[in-house]
This record gives C-alpha cells, sequence and structure tokens, in this order.
C-alpha cells in the first residue's frame, strides 16, 4: 500500500509538473483596466531600481508600474483558469488601432521556466476599456496578416470594427472585411469585393461604406461608395457649383475647386466642396469659401447623389481687407458628437503669409461657422489629442511649445517649453503619452540615451522619477 501511495504521489507531481494544456487555452482579457498606459520596457533601463523584465507593464494615475496579468481560459464559458500565472506576455509588436484597440503581432509567450509556448496565439486583438482579448491567428479566424503596416482598420458609426488589406504601393485595396467581436474567436465576414477603394474610409448607418473621406484633397481618386454584399458607385467629382454674384458685383463668378471632401457624421455621409478665385476678392465678405451638401443614399448601387437642394455655406467674412487672393486651400477635419470641425489654412497677402482658422460645421442644423484663429495650422490627424485638447508641438516667437485647442469650449492657448534640448536632441522628433512628450538622442560624447520629458500642461521639465514612460521602449495610451 505505501508503494502504490508514492507512485500515485509521483504520477501526481509529474502531471503537476507538466502544467496546463496549452492546446487548450483560450484567450480572455489583459489585466489593463484603470490603468492610463500599457507598454513593453527597454530591457536596459533599470534607472528606477524595479526588478523590470522584458514583459508587459502598466501605469496607472499615480505613475505605479506593476506587470499586466495576460488571463486564459479552458472552457467555453469563459471562465478564467489559473493560468494568468502560468503565462507571461514576453514580447510583441504594438499598434493603435481606432483608438479602442490595441493590436498584438508577433506574440510571445512564455511559461515559467521562460520557454516558448508555440500554442498560444501569434496575433490579438485587445479592447482598451475592458482588456477584452481575441485571437486573430489565420487558424483562428481566417485573418492573414503578414504585416501590420499593409493593413488598414476603421470603425463604423455603431463601433463595428473593419479592416482592408492596404496595397503601400499604390495605395489601394481590393476587399473590405469586418469582424463579430461578440464572440472568441472573432468571426471575420467579407463585405466588398473586387473594387478598388483608396483610405480613409467611413461606414454609415445602413452599413455603406464610402472612401475617401476626410480628405480634402481626394480629388486625386475618384470617390467611391460600396455598399455591403453588394456593388459601388463611383463619383468622378463631387464638388461645388459654379456661382454666379453679377446681381451684387458686375461680373463676379466663382468657380468650383477640385478641393473636396466626404465626411460621416451621425453615421450620414456630407459633401464638403471649397471654391477657386481668380481674382482679389478681399472686398466681398458675403461670397462662399466652402459649401457642404448631403449624399442621399438609396439601397442599391448606383442611387446615391448630392442633395444640391439645402447648401450650407461657409462665408468669406473672415478674410475681408485681407489681400487675399487664389487661394491655396487646406483642410483637416475631426468628427466630435456635436460638430464637424475643420481646420483651415488661406492665404491672407501676396508674400507667403496666411491665416489658421477653425470652423464648426452642424450640418443637422445647418449651420457653419468660424469660431477661432490659431497661430499655427492644426492637423487633427497628427495632433496630440490629450486632457481634451488638441496639441500641435511648435515654435511660436522662437520658443519651443505646445499650441493647444480645446473642442468642447473652443478656447486655445500656447504652453511654452521650460527646457533647453540638447544640440544632438531633434525637437520635431518626440513620442506623447498621457500628457507628456519625450524627447530623446544619443550623446555623442559617451553615447549614451538622453532622454527628456516634458509636461504638456505646465512646460516643465520632469525628472525620472515623475516620468516612468521614459523607462518605455514601447507605449501606448490608453485614454
Amino acid at each position: 500500500m505505501k508503494v502504490m501511495a508514492i507512485m500515485m504521489c509521483v504520477i501526481a507531481m509529474n502531471s503537476c509538473d507538466d502544467g496546463p494544456d496549452y492546446g487548450k487555452m483560450r484567450v480572455s482579457r489583459m489585466d489593463i483596466v484603470g490603468a492610463k498606459a500599457v507598454g513593453f520596457i527597454d530591457a536596459d533601463n533599470n534607472s528606477r531600481g524595479e526588478a523590470i523584465s522584458s514583459g508587459l507593464y502598466k501605469i496607472d494615475a499615480d505613475g505605479n508600474i506593476t506587470a499586466v496579468a495576460v488571463y486564459f481560459t479552458e472552457d467555453e464559458s469563459g471562465n478564467q483558469s489559473k493560468h494568468e500565472s502560468e503565462v507571461k506576455l514576453e514580447y510583441a509588436v504594438m499598434h493603435d488601432v481606432c483608438n479602442d484597440f490595441i493590436y498584438f503581432t508577433g506574440c510571445h509567450f512564455v511559461d515559467k521556466k521562460g520557454e516558448w509556448i508555440e500554442e498560444l496565439p501569434y496575433h490579438i486583438l485587445v479592447r482598451k476599456s475592458d482588456g477584452k482579448m481575441w485571437n486573430l491567428d489565420e487558424k483562428a479566424c481566417g485573418l492573414n496578416i503578414y504585416n501590420f503596416e499593409d493593413w488598414q482598420f476603421f470603425q463604423s458609426y455603431d463601433g463595428t470594427l473593419y479592416y482592408a488589406p492596404y496595397n503601400s504601393y499604390n495605395g489601394i485595396v481590393g476587399n473590405i472585411y469586418k469582424f463579430d467581436l461578440k464572440t472568441e474567436p472573432a468571426t471575420i465576414q467579407q463585405v466588398t469585393a473586387n473594387i478598388k477603394l483608396y483610405p480613409p474610409y467611413a461606414v454609415d448607418s445602413k452599413g455603406v461604406i464610402c472612401a475617401p473621406v476626410n480628405e480634402f484633397e481626394n480629388h486625386r481618386h475618384p470617390i467611391t461608395i460600396a455598399w455591403p454584399n453588394s456593388g459601388f458607385q463611383e463619383f468622378e467629382s463631387v464638388s461645388t457649383a459654379r456661382t454666379d454674384y453679377s446681381d451684387q458685383v458686375e461680373g463676379l463668378v466663382i468657380e468650383p475647386s477640385d478641393y473636396c471632401s466626404v465626411v460621416c457624421f451621425r453615421g450620414q455621409f456630407y459633401q464638403l466642396g471649397a471654391y477657386s478665385y481668380k481674382s482679389n476678392i478681399s472686398e466681398y465678405p458675403f461670397v462662399d469659401l466652402a459649401t457642404c451638401n448631403k449624399i442621399l443614399i438609396g439601397d442599391t448601387p448606383g442611387s446615391a447623389s448630392v442633395d444640391v437642394s439645402e447648401t450650407i455655406n461657409l462665408k468669406n467674412d473672415i478674410l475681408a481687407n485681407s489681400g487675399f487672393y487664389d487661394p491655396e486651400y487646406h483642410s483637416s477635419i475631426m468628427v466630435t458628437p456635436d460638430y464637424i470641425l475643420l481646420s483651415t489654412r488661406l492665404p491672407k497677402d501676396y508674400h507667403g503669409g496666411y491665416k489658421c482658422w477653425i470652423s464648426a460645421l452642424n450640418p443637422e442644423k445647418k449651420e457653419w461657422k468660424w469660431i477661432t484663429e490659431t497661430t499655427v495650422f492644426i492637423s487633427f490627424d497628427d495632433s496630440i489629442f490629450y486632457n481634451n485638447r488638441y496639441w500641435s508641438i511648435t515654435k511660436q516667437d522662437g520658443a519651443l511649445g505646445a499650441f493647444w485647442f480645446h473642442p468642447g469650449s473652443f478656447e486655445s492657448g500656447f504652453i511654452k517649453f521650460n527646457v533647453t534640448l540638447p544640440d544632438y536632441i531633434d525637437s520635431s522628433k518626440y513620442k506623447a503619452v498621457d500628457g507628456k512628450v519625450i524627447y530623446s538622442g544619443i550623446n555623442p560624447a559617451d553615447s549614451h540615451l538622453v532622454k527628456v520629458v516634458v509636461d504638456l500642461m505646465t512646460g516643465d521639465a520632469i525628472t525620472n522619477d515623475e516620468a516612468p514612460e521614459m523607462l518605455f521602449s514601447t507605449l501606448i495610451s490608453l485614454n
């Protein structure tokens, strides 16, 4: 009996040593709720004395750094098992996806002994709000991503996630697919077929896809509208109409320019078009700089049309008496729950000077008005978004700093950076995470990496103890 008992104990111990059955494990969630940012720490950076490994870490609102637990399950109900203590995500490449997700590719999971677990996913999608994970390996969901840079991810009005294979050589795609994230693994559905679309994309309340959108220079490519599981329709030119002001000023006629865009606001597509001027019109504030019209979308391909019955106009009043002539129109578009905001740069004189303004458009109320002049051109796509403001790193009166714009209050201002960067640090190259701007460069005197961190809200330099972000080689903000 004693021999039998001993043998059973040995068998049990060996069974425990074997660990979990990784082939049955399914991704569940990452423990990132409440975190401000998540990322991988520099392997050789131990300046604050933490026991730093090469695993995934998170930063909370107080600057505390803790390892991110990765949870798996073996049952269909999704109940968590003990595997969060058995598995560590040692390495991956992280990408921001549509502000709501993080895409992890090249995931390298290891067990307690540091050995690679090849049964676990290579590609994972993680929702920032709750850490929910989906396995996006081809064998799990049919998605085949060789290179993340060759894919375009975007979301619809209701939050549905779409993706399209992107040809980086000519900027087109052939098909578009959408995710069903109600299950794990996620299911993928093809929604367009055998058409060429240029990014970026938007989806209306009917699931109709339009591309390109939010670009005032999309005259380079036709605007394409694609119906789900059906055909498509192209607009060779979506622009404004020729307008005759001869009843107010003899011979005054303005022509539509090539600058136009399509914007999706609350699930409805709108066409924005600009005008081109061939004479000095600074004394005519009543003429239009741009117009907005609704795009009517029917149920079948070919039924889309621009509704010209009700046009919303943006007047020229901000440029009166400015010497405005033959504009070079630049705009950046950002859609908020209440407005379509356009940051616009327009020439004001013959000598290269220009004015930068932000206008607010509410097509449902048929209102379009200038709201504030900015000292720099705000590109919403390239700006830093923090504390409900858009920040643009720039120099003003020779001082390096950040110009900010608040899309809710329409207020703006400039924060001067109270730092002096060494000559070997390029002020135009930086990373921004959680309200901090991080500059870095190699000191040629000793070949050491030097980092300078600035607080966006104050412009003051931050010490190492106050800036845990300095420890990270890759860091993504979660809010």
